[in-house]
């Protein structure tokens, strides 16, 4: 199946704002011989729909209710590619939606598909113009990375600087982009923009077990994959499609780990013979950071409240090999310390908005309200009191998340340690996501150490 025809497939049978968008993506994966397009079509319309939606009102000069869903989802798709795809000729991409609509075997529908398409790529002044914030036409260009975005003839967005200027640009909830700006200041809120909107880059990390980065990297190569390593460990795909399709998955010669998600667990020093208990493990790639890190000198234990993540979690151990990490059920932890001990390492890597890895998650910003927070909060409170009856004395905490809203990481922290004069908070860091050229995800980390 052609990639625009199966992405369309997706988007048709797909409302994100009510179920995950990966489970039909696998499936539409499945028929075609284009699965890095297709994915790049699908995520790419979701994560700018917005945008792409004012594009086809104040350009195309038509009201979206008044268009039938399937050819709506057409003409996202043709705009996805006129906006942010810029290698892709104009006349291709309208002829390519004007064929699908064809397919349906409506003549009307192909007429209207290719009229409103051919507006819109008239209505284009630039598709790769110079962008910057200084300039004086952004209300007429659609950003689409750090140099470059889409030039109109007409403005498209509100005044620049404002939360609804960011909001419309990078397709966010108001609420968030007004909480972005406030907090980081323009430029900065920006390239968090940029950064929710990218293309992520997907990163191998090795399993040193089983193989090192060199060997892994000349595996790839030899099927034909693109890939480079990255600093001394990961090894960065641009556009893998299915991971568990990649030469090396199945063996267990790696697992996917972004480098904000990976720096997290560099913040601890775990020395041999230590006790390391995951409270939220799944899918499991701090726990083999941890097991890597001290060569399996240490007791590592790994749970998760949710079942369903929890043999997820399992099926990844399997697979990687790591036989010697126990895993427990939720309900058990307190069982497993009466006979074993308390924990001199606590992870919580915490359930959260996912404000960090917006890029990834499409459907969040579909989902998530302001409200949704402090729901987040107090669940990331009630984890990290869980620690107060597993942890030794003189024991260390690791709290994270892969959000970036205070709310979820420096507040829960304060709540949690305000009453207890034994915990003291060693270190935070939060990380903003960065749109590239070597892109990362965004998400926070404390260090939080009993005083024994």
């Amino acid at each position: 199946m052609d990639a625009r025809r199966a992405a369309l497939q997706v988007l048709e049978q797909v409302d994100p704002a009510r179920q995950r968008v990966q489970p039909e993506l696998d499936r539409a994966l499945e028929l075609t011989g284009q699965p890095g397009r297709c994915t790049d079509l699908v995520l790419g319309v979701l994560r700018n729909r917005r945008a792409i939606d004012r594009v086809i009102s104040a350009v195309g000069q038509v009201q979206l209710e008044y268009i039938q869903r399937p050819l709506l989802n057409l003409i996202r798709i043709a705009v996805y590619e006129l906006v942010y795809c810029s290698q892709v000729p104009v006349f291709a991409l309208i002829d390519q939606a004007v064929e699908l609509a064809g397919s349906r075997r409506r003549r009307r529908q192909s007429s209207f598909v290719n009229a409103i398409c051919r507006k819109i790529a008239h209505g284009v002044k630039q598709r790769q113009a110079q962008m910057d914030l200084s300039r004086h036409d952004l209300q007429r260009i659609l950003p689409t990375n750090r140099n470059t975005g889409c030039l109109f003839e007409v403005d498209l967005l509100p005044s620049p600087g404002t939360a609804d200027y960011l909001s419309l640009a990078f397709s966010l909830p108001r609420w968030l982009a007004e909480d972005w700006l406030s907090r980081f200041g323009l430029e900065r809120a920006f390239e968090c923009g940029l950064a929710s909107i990218r293309r992520p880059s997907v990163y191998l990390q090795p399993n040193l077990t089983l193989t090192d980065p060199q060997t892994l990297l000349e595996y790839l190569a030899a099927a034909g994959i693109e890939a480079e390593l990255h600093g001394h460990g990961p090894i960065r795909i641009a556009s893998p499609g299915r991971i568990d399709l990649l030469p090396g998955y199945q063996e267990g010669h790696f697992y996917v780990q972004d480098p904000a998600a990976a720096s997290v667990v560099e913040l601890l020093e775990i020395r041999p013979g230590q006790s390391v208990l995951d409270l939220c493990a799944a899918p499991g790639g701090k726990v083999l950071q941890v097991y890597l890190a001290n060569k399996g000198q240490c007791r590592v234990v790994a749970t998760d409240a949710d079942q369903q993540r929890l043999e997820i979690l399992m099926a990844n151990l399997r697979r990687l090999r790591l036989q010697s990490v126990s895993v427990i059920p939720y309900a058990e932890i307190g069982q497993y310390v009466d006979k074993h001990g308390r924990f001199d390492v606590v992870l919580v890597d915490a359930p959260c908005s996912n404000t960090g890895v917006l890029a990834r998650r499409v459907e969040v910003r579909f989902r998530l309200s302001q409200q949704d927070l402090s729901w987040h909060a107090s669940r990331q409170v009630q984890l990290l009191e869980k620690t107060a009856s597993v942890l030794a004395p003189g024991g260390v905490i690791l709290y994270s998340t892969c959000s970036i809203q205070q709310q979820e990481n420096e507040d829960v922290v304060m709540a949690f340690t305000k009453d207890r004069p034994g915990l003291v908070v060693d270190s935070q860091r939060l990380t903003l996501p960065c749109p590239g050229p070597l892109d990362h995800d965004g998400g926070y980390a404390a260090v939080i150490r009993s005083k024994g």
